[in-house]
């Protein structure tokens, strides 16, 4: 995408039984449409129930109204992404999801959880479902809904095999911070935020 092009619907349906859009499905659709592969950051402003344009707006000033937004690209050359709802419309289709398969394997301790990969998912839909699962295990009596609020990466894995997440932070109970390693190498931060059924 260039700084004056038009918005880009992303390709994106609703995943298994859910009712929103899911984050890892959106920063997918993002990195592929601008080829992002350094310095990204996706900050999701609120849960996303209808088709999302994506606008090209200037690095560091991501302006009101956005759903979320995504910047990517080394020291000088950032680029900064948008997205819109369209209430208007609906988000077509639905496609299967089994969560259970893309954590299957893991292994689990007291702040930390490893799968040893390669996995039978994306980079990101392993990172959301292996740190959702870490965050049940750590906080299970509270019976909490686990919202995936920002990922920070220096560079985006081309082939992990193995992933591990440890939770670094927890503020007010309300929200975590979980580093990333793949392949026994830290390379960013997923943040959840919670609230209860």
């Amino acid at each position: 995408m260039t700084e004056a092009s038009a918005r880009t619907r992303l390709p994106l349906a609703f995943k298994g039984s859910r009712d929103y859009l899911q984050g890892g499905d959106i920063f997918n659709a993002l990195a592929d449409l601008t080829g992002a592969r350094e310095g990204i950051s996706l900050q999701m402003k609120k849960v996303m129930r209808h088709p999302l344009d994506a606008v090209s707006v200037p690095a560091g000033r991501p302006g009101g109204g956005f759903s979320a937004w995504f910047e990517y690209g080394g020291a000088g050359n950032r680029h900064c992404i948008g997205l819109l709802e369209d209430a208007s419309s609906e988000v077509p289709g639905r496609m299967p999801y089994d969560e259970d398969a893309v954590i299957a394997g893991a292994h689990l301790s007291e702040a930390r959880i490893e799968s040893p990969g390669p996995g039978v998912a994306t980079f990101i839909e392993r990172v959301i479902a292996l740190n959702k699962v870490l965050l049940n295990a750590r906080f299970a009596p509270q019976k909490l809904k686990w919202w995936f609020t920002r990922l920070e990466l220096e560079m985006l894995p081309a082939a992990p095999r193995s992933i591990a997440l440890t939770l670094a932070a927890s503020v007010g109970a309300r929200l975590t911070k979980s580093i990333i390693e793949v392949d026994g190498v830290p390379c960013g931060h997923i943040y959840f935020s919670r609230d209860r059924k």
